[in-house]
């Protein structure tokens, strides 16, 4: 267009560019550059002596197509408005438009930010020359007693308005009114799904700052019950100065939810339905627990008794220490398997649970112990471990000075910024299992080996999981989309895959 029309005698030449062009946003990396091209584009023109404005906008609402209602559109919605975004009518973008008219802007930021949201989403921009005094002047506008903030409140005032924030944002997900939502109910009343429960766990997260197991969920709490428990955090502190992990941590010992049973330390049983059936082994990876897989814990693939590893440190065991080397882990796991779980048919291993799952694997030849087929989602093949542990991106989010809104915007792709942000706090305290973990030549396990590949996955590409062939007896590589996290996405075709595994097994 800027070819086509520069010898155009044009009155304007407006370019609709972005916010995070200027500000950055999570997982936005490349649309930020794409969209500070079109800022370059207008101030390029201008010294030419060219028209040219370039109007970078903020969340839209509906009319916009990338606001219009869908499932995926709310998703991503939630998550800027978690960051302090709000929608701008058609009126406010036009009144941008026609003031960088009048008074012959080059550029224009036009958006609706709560600048202090925005600010606690993206700490590191606090130190930011262009963001000085934006959040104290953000708690100047909003500093009346109607639009105090839930950590300024204090005792049955203080529980009463996080009970009232969990009921509106329950009834928002559910899409009934809230007077329908009884504070003393359990939640399985509404909601008994894993992505209902994930979207209350969002709602926790961006309303009250604190990040909540979503086990806890699964055990069909109230939200009175919730709301005691986050009201609890704030009672030992300021929640936006805690380690959200130990804030999970500090919740009541945990049992196991409706439908799971705790069957040892080492290991958590899905729904008992399919108790007879041949038994799926799952490993979880660094940063999480067994609730990883949750979805297929508590509604099993057909065929299939799911049954998954809990490691040290998290989740039911939170108050142990967590595991530092493989060897202790192995043991663990053997040391109770045979008695609690019987004979596995099937191994799944998430990233470096598939780690985990090999070593255990390799553990059990050693025995001369029958070896289940091996099913691996992101994971490296073992001897391209030291490709794992220089990796930046993975180092980089094990390090406390790099923070999770800026890990996030340089990444490519994340489907789920809360969880990511959630499960840092673990992935550092579990970085010694990566770091000192050391592959050691051996005959291949010769099982069958099936592997997924995300195409957007930053931590590990598609050529370092085809490599697992040399460990198979026959081997097969599905790619999908999605980032590292990309169980809950592509759930279907993992459903349909263990059934031909457990098919294969018959």
């Amino acid at each position: 267009m800027h070819l086509a029309t520069q010898y155009m005698d044009l009155d304007f030449f407006v370019l609709i560019s972005s916010l995070s062009s200027v500000l950055g946003l999570t997982g936005q990396f490349s649309y930020a550059a794409a969209n500070q091209f079109l800022d370059g584009l207008a101030h390029y023109r201008r010294v030419s002596g060219l028209p040219g404005l370039s109007l970078n906008l903020g969340l839209l609402g509906e009319f916009a197509g990338m606001s219009q209602k869908s499932a995926h559109n709310d998703r991503v919605l939630e998550i800027l408005q978690s960051a302090g975004l709000s929608p701008m009518s058609i009126p406010a973008v036009l009144s941008a438009f026609e003031r960088g008219i009048l008074h012959d802007a080059t550029q224009r930021l036009a958006a609706s930010i709560d600048w202090s949201m925005f600010l606690t989403a993206y700490p590191h921009l606090a130190h930011d020359g262009a963001f000085l005094g934006l959040k104290n002047q953000q708690a100047e506008i909003d500093g009346s007693e109607s639009t105090r903030s839930i950590a300024n409140l204090s005792g049955q005032e203080r529980l009463a308005m996080i009970a009232d924030t969990l009921c509106s944002g329950l009834a928002k997900i559910v899409g009934v009114e809230p007077s329908r939502i009884s504070l003393t109910e359990k939640i399985s009343q509404y909601a008994s799904d894993s992505l209902t429960l994930t979207q209350l766990r969002s709602v926790i997260l961006r309303e009250v700052r604190v990040t909540y197991p979503l086990m806890r969920l699964f055990e069909g709490p109230s939200l009175l019950e919730i709301a005691a428990e986050l009201d609890g955090s704030f009672q030992s502190g300021s929640s936006e100065n805690q380690n959200h992990t130990d804030v999970a941590n500090r919740l009541p010992e945990q049992v196991a939810p409706a439908g799971l049973s705790i069957l040892s330390k080492w290991f958590i049983r899905g729904n008992s339905a399919n108790r007879s059936s041949p038994r799926l082994l799952c490993f979880h990876s660094m940063g999480v627990g067994a609730s990883l897989f949750t979805h297929f814990l508590t509604d099993p693939p057909d065929g299939l008794d799911p049954i998954a590893v809990q490691l040290p440190g998290r989740e039911s065991r939170a108050d142990e220490a967590v595991a530092t080397s493989m060897s202790e882990i192995v043991s663990g796991i053997l040391g109770e398997m045979e008695k609690v779980v019987g004979t596995p048919h099937i191994f799944w291993g998430h990233s470096f649970g598939g780690i985990v799952a090999f070593e255990v694997l390799r553990a059990l030849r050693r025995q001369g112990k029958p070896l289940p087929r091996l099913l691996l989602t992101g994971t490296i093949a073992p001897q391209l471990i030291q490709l794992w542990q220089r990796r930046d991106v993975l180092l980089q989010s094990l390090r406390e000075d790099y923070s999770p809104e800026y890990l996030m915007a340089v990444s490519r792709y994340v489907d789920d910024a809360d969880f990511v942000r959630s499960i840092l706090p673990l992935m550092r305290r579990d970085a010694p299992l990566l770091l000192d973990y050391r592959f050691s030549e051996d005959d291949p396990l010769d099982v069958p080996i099936t592997a997924f590949a995300a195409r957007q996955d930053d931590m590990v590409y598609r050529d370092e999981i085809a490599a697992w062939k040399r460990h198979a007896k026959e081997f097969a590589l599905i790619e999908v989309d999605g980032d590292h996290w990309f169980l809950h996405r592509n759930r279907k075709v993992l459903r349909e895959t263990l059934a031909t595994m457990v098919g294969q097994v018959q």
